[in-house]
């Protein structure tokens, strides 16, 4: 589950890069830097559940193969952020 984040200081990060750093060690269970395919999956099942969306598994897969795009089966935090800053970007 996403947990509230105090965002105040972000040590001059961009926010999107602040929000990654805080969020990362709640989904990387693994301790590997890198989420794996269901560490990725848990964090935008929570992400979707926030903003009052369903996302199945076809959806899923889609944004997974969106997000990896050195396309070596994990996501890390360089893509986590470039990947929410897009999404940012889509909602404004």
């Amino acid at each position: 589950m996403l947990t509230k984040v105090n965002l105040s200081d972000h040590r001059g990060k961009p926010i999107i890069e602040a929000l990654v750093d805080s969020l990362w060690d709640n989904y990387d269970v693994d301790n590997q830097g890198e989420l794996t395919r269901d560490e990725t999956k848990r964090f935008m099942m929570d992400i979707s559940r926030e903003a009052n969306k369903e996302m199945v598994g076809q959806d899923f897969t889609a944004v997974f193969k969106e997000i990896d795009t050195n396309r070596n089966g994990t996501i890390d935090r360089d893509e986590m952020v470039v990947f929410l800053d897009k999404l940012v970007q889509r909602t404004k």
